[in-house]
């Protein structure tokens, strides 16, 4: 069993078959301000209730993959991408070079609008807050040893870039970057339950997610939605690398997306690398499942990327992806295209 933290809510749930069934959506810490509920026919009584926010979407970035690879392996992280550049990692992505780090010492729950941290490393938070009316925050050059955290309810329209720079979530069984309107360019996120756990309006470009925190019995992704719309992966790299344990905790994917509370829509992953781990199950759940919101998905494009095979030949323990064909029916979702999805060794998936 697992705890889902979901568009507006957390509810526990058991959601894949076979062995590794507890490996999907995941257990939650409630953050500030969250309230108790119930949902009639979920798995399992208890949810805690965010709401849901606006969805401004951010200007599309372009690429800017470096010619110049620190690894001479193709398609794993720092190695070649096959397409002229190299797969975002830990020597491509992060704080840049030459950048001298001072210390943050502004607060904790970021109130201005417009917003800019650059050049520091932050210490001095439990957790880094975009406030209600903070549009526009900027996080660049710098190091944020903590969740970096933009609350999921109507009242909260925040925002946040997240540029050259680290996000170390730690041991918190929450969400690394966590809910709404976030954009990450050229960025190292590592910790936190999940890597980026969003509802809404996420875009992620250059990037480089990976070893999320096992503890107990907690699941884990390196991107994951269980409901919601406008999502772009645009040449990352997404890696749920870790092992699994012996109290059932491991991940589920690398990229999850799942039809629980809302109907995955306008998810974009595109030209971006998903790594092998015989822990996990899929490295890619496509958010078209038997789940109540999954029929709906509508507007999924999956396109160009690479899934390692890994030592199983399968990039997960079952497979490279499940759920872009219903698992009932067998359709694919409205307005979607599946093309140009290869294996690490070239050849089509």
């Amino acid at each position: 069993m697992g705890a889902v933290m979901v568009l507006g809510y957390v509810v526990t749930r058991s959601l894949a078959a076979g062995p590794l069934a507890a490996f999907e959506p995941e257990t939650g810490t409630l953050s500030a301000g969250a309230s108790t509920a119930s949902i009639s026919g979920a798995s399992g009584s208890g949810v805690v209730k965010f709401g849901t926010g606006a969805t401004p979407t951010p200007t599309p970035v372009p690429s800017t993959s470096p010619t110049a690879c620190a690894s001479s392996t193709l398609h794993i992280p720092d190695g070649s991408d096959g397409m002229g550049g190299c797969w975002p990692g830990p020597a491509n992505t992060g704080v840049p070079a030459g950048v001298t780090l001072t210390a943050y010492t502004g607060p904790c729950t970021i109130t201005a609008a417009n917003t800019i941290i650059d050049a520091k490393i932050v210490n001095n938070c439990d957790r880094l807050d975009i406030g209600q009316n903070a549009t526009n925050v900027v996080i660049k050059n710098s190091r944020v040893n903590t969740v970096v955290y933009n609350d999921d309810t109507d009242a909260f329209h925040g925002s946040v870039t997240i540029q050259d720079s680290e996000v170390d979530a730690g041991s918190v069984t929450y969400g690394a970057v966590t809910y709404k309107n976030i954009t990450v360019i050229r960025s190292d996120i590592r910790g936190g339950q999940h890597n980026v756990l969003c509802s809404t309006n996420c875009k992620i470009y250059d990037s480089y997610l990976h070893d999320p925190y096992v503890q107990g019995a907690t699941h884990n992704n390196g991107f994951i939605s269980n409901g919601g719309s406008d999502y772009l992966i645009e040449h990352s790299t997404v890696s749920c690398n870790v092992p699994t344990n012996g109290t059932g905790g491991g991940c589920s994917g690398d990229v999850s997306w799942f039809g629980d509370f809302g109907p995955i829509s306008y998810a974009t992953l595109n030209k971006s690398l998903l790594t092998a781990n015989t822990g996990l199950a899929y490295c890619l759940y496509a958010g078209h499942d038997t789940k109540p919101y999954g029929p709906q998905a509508h507007h999924l494009t999956v396109t160009n990327n690479i899934f390692q095979r890994g030592s199983n030949n399968k990039c997960g323990a079952y497979g490279p992806e499940t759920n872009y064909y219903h698992d009932v029916s067998g359709t694919a979702p409205a307005n979607s295209v599946w093309s140009n999805n290869k294996w690490s060794d070239g050849t089509a998936l």
